[in-house]
């Protein structure tokens, strides 16, 4: 008798997620996985999940079991998309990703969401991440320190603000109805957003980092250029800084590698940044091309972890930016300044 109780109430479940996950493809233009379904029905079973819903209601508890299930296979979008199937407080959705100890979408998460959708180049995405990131104060020591906070602003919001905004500003346009419909915020909220952004961050989002062609560098010489990439800060019609990367390989970079703890895979080596405009552009052009990599990571354009440096006249803007010493190189003699990218984007904002 109780299996055949709990095969109806399992149905009924179904049913509801069902009608659910139909909602919400259609309302944000979706093609959903169809492991959804049982990913929501598995979270529904789970112990400290009935534990914390007890006391809801059927609709409720299976609205917040597809969320749940939305953020475990990486479907970053506003609580606002789910919320006229609850009874009760938007809060529901963040309180159960505590109860089941998974992180909220960060804005970088929910900018690398709508990008995927989109087809954003990466030199938008890239941006869009740096917007957010200087918005939260997350570079040490950057040009313009950010006093006013931006809790008044949900994360999808600023990530959708952020990605107009940097498309705007390389002649990339994104539509505004686009990105609020991939993250479910109203187009009100994306202006209001935007308008933060300027009123904060002003001449430097007139800027943005672009990878180039080696036969575009002004005349610059590179060593071993088929192992090198550069990219480029740039401004509209006018390049600023240029900044040279190599990816390290053969068995000399596996010793060193291993003597400092680096991963052998996924480390890039950071070999200049050369100034090109009138005034000293190098540490924002380091901080825009540092959220490129972590981007181009997580659009899987590259396998970016770690960036390192032996270059010693770039030791206090690499500091500045939070670079820490791995260690000596023991061939060459020279401390090693390393970053995590990965903890640069994951790290929470709020």
């Amino acid at each position: 008798m109780e299996s055949i109780l709990e095969e109806k109430r399992l149905g009924k479940f179904k049913t509801i997620v069902l009608e659910i996950l139909d909602e919400f493809s259609v309302k944000t233009n979706t093609h959903l996985p169809p492991e959804l379904v049982d990913d929501a029905l598995k979270i529904i079973h789970n112990p400290a999940f009935k534990h914390a819903t007890s006391h809801l209601n059927s609709r409720t508890k299976a609205t917040l079991a597809v969320y749940v299930a939305l953020r475990k296979n990486n479907i970053c979008v506003s609580p606002r998309c789910l919320e006229a199937n609850v009874t009760g407080s938007r809060n529901l959705f963040i309180s159960i990703l505590k109860t089941l100890k998974m992180q909220n979408c960060e804005p970088a998460d929910y900018i690398l969401y709508a990008s995927k959708k989109l087809g954003l180049d990466p030199s938008v995405v890239g941006n869009a991440v740096w917007i957010v990131l200087r918005l939260f104060n997350r570079f040490h020591r950057s040009r313009l320190e950010i006093t006013q906070p931006v809790k008044a602003l949900s994360r999808p919001v600023l990530a959708a603000g952020a990605l107009y905004e940097s498309g705007f500003t390389s002649g990339k346009r994104v539509l505004e109805k686009d990105l609020a419909t991939i993250l479910c915020v109203s187009e009100v909220s994306v202006r209001n957003a935007l308008k933060h952004i300027r009123d904060m961050l002003g001449g430097d989002l007139w800027t943005w980092v672009e990878k180039v062609d080696q036969g575009k560098t002004e005349g610059i010489t590179l060593e071993a250029p088929e192992k090198t990439f550069i990219l480029r800060l740039v401004a509209p019609g006018r390049a600023l800084a240029v900044v040279v990367f190599k990816e390290p390989s053969g068995d000399e970079w596996v010793r060193l590698a291993r003597v400092l703890g680096l991963p052998v895979n996924g480390s890039v080596q950071l070999v200049d940044i050369i100034n090109t405009g009138s005034e000293d552009y190098r540490e924002l052009a380091l901080e825009k091309s540092l959220t490129y990599l972590a981007v181009a990571s997580g659009l899987g354009l590259g396998e970016y972890r770690v960036l390192w440096s032996e270059n010693q006249d770039l030791t206090r803007i690499l500091t500045n930016k939070g670079f820490r010493v791995a260690g000596i190189d023991p061939w060459g003699k020279k401390p090693v300044l390393v970053i995590d990218l990965n903890l640069l984007c994951n790290n929470p904002v709020v």
